[in-house]
């Protein structure tokens, strides 16, 4: 599975939209469908903040959020 699909899983199960966790990070439905869509990177702090929205423990941080210059 993707990441972002297992991503979005999980917002799906938190019954959370993009345009609410666009919302909830500050930021544009575009800022935000450009990162669903890997054009651009979450940031760290958003990572973060995810994380902790949808109770993804610290040690998936790899699973959801790859760092594509490893692959």
């Amino acid at each position: 599975m993707r990441p972002m699909n297992r991503l979005r899983s999980k917002l799906f199960e938190a019954e959370i939209t993009q345009a609410d966790l666009g919302k909830i990070l500050g930021h544009s439905g575009q800022y935000i469908s450009d990162r669903m869509q890997e054009v651009y990177a979450f940031n760290i702090w958003e990572v973060y903040e995810l994380c902790r929205i949808l109770d993804i423990p610290i040690e998936d941080i790899p699973i959801y959020f790859p760092d594509k210059k490893k692959n």
